[in-house]
């Protein structure tokens, strides 16, 4: 057997005595090894692909955290294969195997998604990508609608006017402006064109070209000199006092303008920082959003893709469930095999392997069968040594109580002697110190009185 085989064979749960004494069943068992190693690769593939797509891992760590998720798939299918019975009927076997049946189309259905998700990959991207833009399109205009966002230009153009106004370096446009300040430059440019018509007249008059018509200096030509000099002293003054005028116009606007600076300033600095963490805040909340957004190409959000394209497209709803049911049916591909071995007629294989079953069964009875008996003996065995030693047991103990008791006997036979001669040399004695005693009562009597004596008198004590 090659080691390729040999490990097909292993994979299939197959016995290798068995196998030993039929070699031309080794073909089916390592078919049935290559059908669980073929679901066990498609599920490390799909396993990798979930990982990539759910956890954004790379390939270097996705592929050996699959390889461990394919050992158990591997296992599983094995165990699904090797414990699919074969009933009595065909019935029975069917409806052992609809569990297992089950069992396998439940996964293949997880190992065959994520394998459907790559392969519509492109068809997917595009249409996360398409709905990733409408999302960031819809958020922006949510965020240009919020309230707290729809002040900003207004505060923008508020800010430009107050640096407009921060910057202002002249207030000559304020005194320039100003209508006392106005009404004498008016007056002035009035009177210096009198004062000029005036100057020409003059002249004019003293060449004798307009007036008069004399040459010289007569009385016409004073009267316009007099109107001219007059119209200059007017001129002057008028000029003073728009001098003046500018003056305290101009440094009233200076104090004005420097107190309106410092106010704008103020209200400038505070409106930059409000409008600066506005637009922090939402450029921040966009942001976000956009990470969201690009993050959003797992597993989950694919899946939904793959639904959505569904709807759109027919024809690609069905080749999905075509691909999917063709994963699935693969997944469940050991199961069915085996099902259908367990439907047929029992082969070579089988048929030595219940023989090896029913081998091991009697062997296995006969093994508790002789360790029963075995355990009857020894239990019958250790009863009769006991009972014995507890006959033993029981005769020392008896000879041990009647020397005991021989012992006691003899000590209160002993003990009841020496009492019986205490007791009787006191009662000698008692009995004579008695006698003694009344003989000598009645000679006392009979000296004293003639009477005879008449009191009680009490035996000695005995015991």
């Amino acid at each position: 057997m090659s080691r390729l085989r040999s490990l097909l064979v292993t994979i299939a749960g197959a016995n290798r005595d068995v196998l030993a004494r039929v070699p031309s069943e080794e073909v089916k068992q390592a078919s049935l090894g290559g059908a669980i190693l073929t679901t066990a690769t498609l599920a490390t593939a799909s396993a990798a692909v979930a990982i990539h797509m759910a956890f954004d891992a790379g390939w270097v760590l996705a592929v050996p955290l699959a390889a461990l998720w394919g050992l158990g798939i591997l296992n599983l299918d094995r165990w699904l294969v090797v414990s699919t019975p074969r009933g009595k009927m065909p019935l029975s076997t069917i409806a052992m195997a609809v569990p297992r049946i089950l069992l396998a189309v439940i996964i293949g259905a997880v190992v065959s998604t994520p394998l459907t998700l790559q392969i519509f990959h492109d068809e997917i991207q595009e249409h996360l990508t398409v709905q990733h833009q409408a999302d960031r399109a819809a958020f922006e205009t949510a965020m240009q609608s919020d309230p707290r966002y729809q002040t900003i230009d207004a505060k923008k153009r508020q800010i430009t006017g107050l640096q407009a106004a921060v910057n202002v370096k002249s207030t000559d446009t304020i005194v320039f402006n100003d209508p006392t300040v106005v009404d004498l430059r008016n007056r002035l440019q009035a009177t210096e064109a009198d004062f000029e018509q005036a100057d020409k007249d003059v002249e004019c008059e003293k060449e004798g070209t307009c007036g008069s018509g004399r040459v010289g200096v007569g009385p016409a030509a004073h009267d316009k000199e007099v109107r001219r000099d007059r119209l200059a002293a007017e001129v002057a003054d008028l000029q003073q006092q728009l001098t003046a005028r500018t003056v305290a116009v101009q440094s009233t606007a200076q104090q004005e303008l420097n107190g309106q600076q410092d106010d704008a300033r103020t209200q400038l600095t505070s409106l930059q920082a409000e409008v600066a963490k506005l637009e922090s805040d939402r450029a921040a909340q966009i942001s976000a959003h956009d990470a969201s957004v690009a993050t959003d190409d797992g597993l989950l959000a694919r899946y939904g893709a793959l639904e959505d394209l569904q709807h759109e497209d027919q024809d690609l709803r069905t080749i999905h469930l075509g691909l999917f049911l063709f994963l699935t049916v693969i997944e469940c591909v050991p199961v069915i095999f085996k099902t259908m071995l367990s439907l047929g007629r029992p082969g070579l294989y089988e048929w030595y392997s219940l023989k090896e079953t029913e081998h091991f069964q009697d062997r296995l009875f006969l093994r508790h069968e002789t360790e029963y008996q075995e355990a009857d003996i020894l239990a019958e065995s250790r009863l009769s040594a006991a009972k014995a030693r507890a006959a033993t047991e029981l005769d020392a103990e008896l000879r041990a109580a009647n020397v005991v008791l021989d012992a006691q006997i003899g000590l209160a036979e002993e003990a009841v002697s020496r009492w019986r001669d205490q007791q009787s040399e006191k009662l000698a004695q008692d009995i004579s110190q008695w006698l003694t005693t009344e003989e000598a009562g009645y000679d006392a009597v009979f000296d004293s009185t003639s009477q005879p004596p008449h009191r009680k008198v009490s035996p000695p004590n005995l015991p």
